[in-house]
């Protein structure tokens, strides 16, 4: 009993961190599912019929292994909603704790834990980490990389570190090689953190660097040969992106479209202010001197990075929170190398700060909506005034005017305060949306549980992933559903219409006829593979289908049916098998 007294005692931010997540599902859970985006439901489709999916759909999404293997293996091991949990939970803990490591040595138990905090609560990161979006992957790769280079730096066994860190790296960038561009940040870090212990193994360590970046890439590729794919796995999403940069990204916007609305670049931009402050403050005070700031240097260079991506249309990076959220490591690195000064603060006058910091944070999640990307504004301007009050506290103590940098802190923490409980402590209102937030979260997991048991209803009746998708999105109630099925089975190429029984391409006005090209898309279609499946609550789907088809001089015959009922929802998924009329031969 005494010895784990001890161990509480000595290691609670560790317990706190762990039991971070379990507190912020019980106040809405929603963040842990996948929302109205299309592209989460392709990687959830991989979890479920990877070898099939290699096979028949060589494409660059199916080439992010670094990602899709760690749920694919879960998920043939454990039920849906346990390995979804485990996968999610684990992506959670590795990039929280990943940063907790990184911060320690540079700011101390206290800095460390709070930015950790900080950092697990944050919206557009819980957002990350919760869905099946390859983001959350990538932002916990990144801080495992960044841990393992300040390990190789401050560490004996240093080959190692930098082997392991090379690993990573190449865990990162498989998930997505955008992230490649994101190599010069953490040189940038290494350099710096490396620099005062003038360890000369530069040669060596670049080479150990290279060997886990290889050993990473022929293990991927070993087992994707292994399961059906290509060994040199890479190559798709090599080719995507080259073929990117030749041309004009579709979803660059000129910045008067889009600059001043995204709320996920408020703290960012926050934080890059901060930042440039301390580091030129840096020039006239020695005790900022003597840190070195490596933090806020990588950070910089990281904003500047996104900046160039999108400004020379390289990439719509800031315009959408999946691709801003590649700021999000860097950007806490940045405010818990700020924190460093609350070890200034006596034990019990930490405690304070850190508990009321923590319950203006994570109360305010309360009035999130994830499910529409709805993200209170009061967080957002918490988060902001909190960093501000420890900019504050941080640059008034190197200046030895701690008084002066405690008030302003101060009232800036009674600023945020005042924000947030007026945004969130009216009692009906709090009730009100935590009792939404329940409801849905049980949406959310019928919805979850049904792609995942139409996903293995199609593996097993369909191995060769030739099965043609045909439903109404306007159904009021299974539309999600649908939309996600279609989504996870990879719609763009197997979708004959979103707004059945119409033949119009999804998009497309029902009111319109078909145009020459759609009808010979049609037939090219129903003869290469006549099966479709129709989603649908309506008993008359084969009717309707036939009616349909008759028009562009087709009939269909049903060859079987599965009812879906998944408490919230339910629905028949009818399978019919094309061919043409007879009066058309």
């Amino acid at each position: 009993m005494r010895t784990l007294k001890w161990l509480i005692k000595e290691n609670w931010e560790i317990l706190l961190l762990f039991l971070l997540p379990v507190l912020l599902m019980l106040i809405n859970q929603v963040w842990m599912f996948s929302n109205i985006y299309v592209d989460p439901w392709i990687y959830f489709g991989h979890f479920i019929r990877l070898k099939q999916y290699l096979i028949a759909f060589p494409f660059y999404y199916g080439t992010r292994l670094s990602w899709i293997l760690p749920g694919y293996l879960l998920h043939s091991l454990f039920p849906p909603l346990i390995a979804h949990y485990i996968l999610h939970l684990v992506l959670y803990y590795i990039a929280v704790f990943s940063l907790y490591l990184v911060l320690k040595p540079h700011v101390g138990k206290r800095g460390a834990f709070l930015a950790s905090a900080s950092m697990g609560c944050y919206s557009f990161f819980l957002m990350a980490v919760g869905w099946d979006y390859v983001d959350g992957a990538g932002i916990a790769y990144f801080l495992m990389t960044v841990l393992m280079l300040s390990w190789a730096a401050g560490k004996e066994n240093q080959i190692i570190w930098m082997a392991l860190s090379g690993v990573f790296f190449g865990a990162l960038i498989y998930t997505n090689l955008a992230w490649l561009a994101f190599l010069i940040s953490l040189i940038t870090y290494y350099v710096l953190i490396n620099y005062p212990h003038r360890i000369k193994k530069t040669f060596i360590s670049i080479a150990a660097f290279i060997v886990g970046f290889l050993a990473i890439t022929i293990l991927l590729g070993v087992v994707s040969y292994a399961i059906g794919g290509n060994l040199f796995f890479f190559m798709p999403s090599t080719d995507f992106v080259l073929s990117s940069l030749s041309q004009p990204h579709p979803w660059i916007n000129d910045a008067h479209q889009w600059l001043g609305k995204p709320i996920w670049l408020v703290l960012p931009l926050i934080v890059l202010t901060g930042s440039l402050a301390v580091l030129s403050l840096s020039k006239f005070s020695k005790s900022f001197e003597e840190a070195a700031l490596p933090l806020q240097k990588t950070f910089v260079v990281t904003c500047l990075i996104m900046i160039f991506v999108q400004i020379t249309g390289i990439a719509s990076v800031l315009q959408v929170p999946f691709y801003a959220s590649y700021i999000i490591p860097s950007m806490f690195l940045a405010i818990g190398e700020v924190l460093k000064s609350l070890a200034m603060l006596s034990k019990y006058r930490f405690a304070s700060v850190a508990t009321f910091s923590l319950i203006l944070i994570v109360s305010s999640l309360i009035t999130v909506d994830y499910l529409f990307l709805v993200v209170a504004d009061a967080q957002v301007i918490v988060f902001c005034l909190l960093f501000m009050a420890a900019v504050s506290f941080s640059i008034a103590s190197s200046c030895n005017q701690k008084k002066i940098g405690g008030i302003l802190a101060v009232l800036l923490l009674t600023a945020s305060a005042i924000i947030n409980f007026n945004a969130v402590w009216n009692v009906n209102q709090g009730v009100n949306r935590l009792q939404a937030n329940a409801l849905t979260s049980k949406l959310l997991s019928d919805n979850y549980l049904t792609v995942s048991n139409v996903q293995k209803l199609f593996r097993d009746i369909d191995p060769t992933a030739s099965l043609f998708l045909w439903y109404s999105s306007k159904d009021p109630r299974e539309s999600r559903a649908y939309d996600a099925i279609a989504s996870a089975s990879l719609w763009r190429s197997r979708l004959i219409g979103a707004d059945f029984p119409s033949l119009q391409p999804y998009g497309i006005s029902t009111k319109e006829p078909l145009s020459p090209q759609r009808l010979k898309d049609l037939k090219t279609r129903f003869t290469v593979s006549p099966k479709i499946a129709i989603f649908s609550q309506q008993k008359d789907v084969l009717q309707q289908a036939i009616n349909s088809l008759k028009t562009v001089g087709f009939t269909a015959k049903s060859t079987a049916t599965y009812p879906i009922k998944q408490d919230t929802i339910a629905f028949t998924i009818t399978i019919i098998e094309v061919s043409k009329l007879k009066d058309t031969l």
